[in-house]
């Protein structure tokens, strides 16, 4: 609640599997009320999915993807981070995607990301 109550903005990473999806309508209401109390310049700047591809064949994830598209409207953004194992590999190395993966998937996912945050 604090680091939530100092910023400005947030944005969720979300799997599209249920208890994401229902630990993200969680989290919104958590944002509601500390604008409403403590913070009224909060605001949420996205929902990115995570382990996700339009790509994949998992018709589940395609299903959830689109009840939070449903749900959640604009919010949720367009880039989306694939499943890659250079992720939990740079983990555990304590290093960053561009100095373990500088090549992978993942960091091109990361920076798509991060250019439509700045977008």
């Amino acid at each position: 609640m604090a680091a939530l109550t100092a910023s400005s903005k947030v944005y969720v990473p979300a799997q599209p599997e249920l208890f994401s999806f229902d630990g993200v309508n969680s989290l919104l209401e958590l944002v509601a009320k500390i604008q409403d109390s403590y913070n009224p310049e909060l605001e949420v700047g996205g929902i990115f999915l995570t382990k996700y591809a339009a790509t994949y064949r998992k018709g589940l994830h395609h299903q959830f993807v689109k009840r939070m598209r449903d749900q959640f409207g604009a919010l949720v953004m367009q880039a989306t981070i694939r499943d890659n194992v250079a992720i939990p590999e740079a983990q555990v190395q304590r290093r960053s995607l561009h100095e373990t993966a500088p090549h992978s998937n993942a960091l091109v996912d990361y920076e798509a990301l991060t250019q439509e945050i700045l977008a």
